[in-house]
């Protein structure tokens, strides 16, 4: 007997909406031809069912939020996942000192919440374009801190389908990168600390924005900086130092603004964007001897 299709077998339930072989163009702030199945996740036992039945089938997944940090290939086999939990901002109590947040909110609600509560710390979320869950995961942070300062604890759905709490230690991330989440674990939502006020809070998040507007291509169609920054340095300004800022393909060039970002500029896939990417990598490694490494999350066979 064959099987019931995903759509079919998913179809009475109001927590998982689930669309084949979709345009997922729209998934990704890079704006890259892509298509796939989307699963968009709305409470934490419609993902325990969604994940056991992709299991049975054999069928892999990825978590995937605003897609600022993640590069969607042409045609993938994988399902994506998009969390969609609910959020009650009343909820936030500013004297508990730490609150729960869903993975899905946004780090712009959160902002918004450090401005209409003067929560001291938060203000290098500034410009973050993530969930709070695509934030941990790669511990997102600019040049006033990084996430990992804010994190108390993260909720965790192991592959198992059961739940675990990893309590923050120093060693629990590094640069870019978290150090606990194992490969197909989910993170569910985490407490943020917010022990201290401070009416500094807006002129710092507004002075950053400003910051941003002229030192970033915030109007163009791009997936924030591409390359880990070697220690001690700015693979930006060695790219510029490099005369490489413009450099194009056909659909993609080295942003005239900041040259750690790649824009957009036609209509390419990833096949394109990994080639120019491999091409940056290869002329800085022979002008400098640097080894450097994408911040963007992609996999290209």
């Amino acid at each position: 007997m064959k099987k019931e299709s995903l759509i079919q077998l998913f179809s009475n339930n109001n927590s998982i909406e689930y669309f084949e072989d979709i345009d997922l163009t729209h998934l990704s702030t890079m704006r890259l031809k892509a298509k796939g199945d989307l699963a968009i996740i709305k409470d934490k036992n419609a993902i325990r069912d969604f994940i056991n039945e992709l299991r049975l089938r054999g069928r892999s997944y990825r978590l995937i939020g605003w897609g600022a940090n993640q590069l969607l290939p042409m045609k993938s086999t994988e399902v994506y996942i998009k969390l969609d939990f609910e959020y009650d901002e009343n909820e936030f109590k500013m004297e508990k000192k730490s609150s729960y947040f869903p993975a899905s909110i946004s780090i712009q609600k959160l902002i918004s919440l450090a401005l209409k509560n003067n929560i001291k710390g938060w203000e290098l979320l500034t410009g973050i374009p993530a969930s709070l869950g695509g934030a941990i995961f790669m511990n997102a942070g600019t040049r006033l801190g990084e996430i990992s300062s804010l994190v108390k604890s993260v909720e965790i759905m192991k592959t198992d389908g059961s739940i675990r709490n990893e309590m923050i230690t120093n060693e629990s991330f590094s640069y870019r990168k978290n150090n606990f989440l194992k490969f197909g674990e989910i993170i569910l939502g985490a407490v943020l600390k917010h022990a201290e006020e401070s009416v500094e809070v807006s002129k710092i998040i507004n002075d950053y924005l400003s910051y941003r507007k002229t030192s970033q291509p915030l109007r163009s169609k791009n997936c924030g900086c591409v390359f880990k920054n070697p220690e001690g340095q700015s693979i930006g300004k060695i790219i510029d130092e490099l005369g490489m800022k413009g450099k194009s393909s056909k659909n993609f060039k080295i942003s005239e603004v900041h040259a750690n970002f790649i824009e957009h500029v036609g209509n390419g896939d990833l096949s394109e964007l990994h080639k120019f990417i491999e091409d940056i990598k290869a002329q800085v490694l022979a002008a400098t001897g640097l080894i450097i490494e994408c911040e963007v999350q992609y996999s290209y066979n």
